[in-house]
């Protein structure tokens, strides 16, 4: 199934602002291997989406986890209005894939409230 959950931070001035480049730095590494207990490997996927036109600064990508007990999907777009920032994620478990369609649909209105609390 699907999970979506969203939070807002309130940051020190300047600070926002440094942990989205911070985030999108973190998200240049577009895969990795890790070991399980069953001899095996879980393997991760990163690839940028594109969602322009919202907030001063917006970092998103979709994770594919490649797992045989547990594959998923994570959508994370993380949104900056001044020194706020709404991270909003969408997780699908199982052979659900993300909707991507939704999670912008989401995005956009996380970014109206942001752009309402000035």
């Amino acid at each position: 199934g699907r999970i979506v959950n969203q939070s807002v931070i309130a940051y020190a001035p300047g600070d926002a602002t440094r942990v989205l480049d911070f985030l999108r730095n973190s998200l240049r590494c577009t895969d990795w291997r890790q070991p399980d207990t069953s001899a095996g490997e879980t393997v991760f996927e990163v690839a940028p989406l594109s969602f322009t036109g919202i907030g001063d600064q917006v970092v998103a990508a979709r994770m594919t986890v490649k797992d045989p007990e547990s594959p998923r999907q994570i959508e994370l777009v993380a949104i900056r209005r001044s020194d706020t920032v709404s991270y909003l994620t969408q997780i699908a478990s199982g052979v659900t894939s993300a909707d991507t369609a939704l999670t912008q649909r989401l995005a956009r209105r996380a970014d109206e409230r942001l752009a309402a609390l000035r």
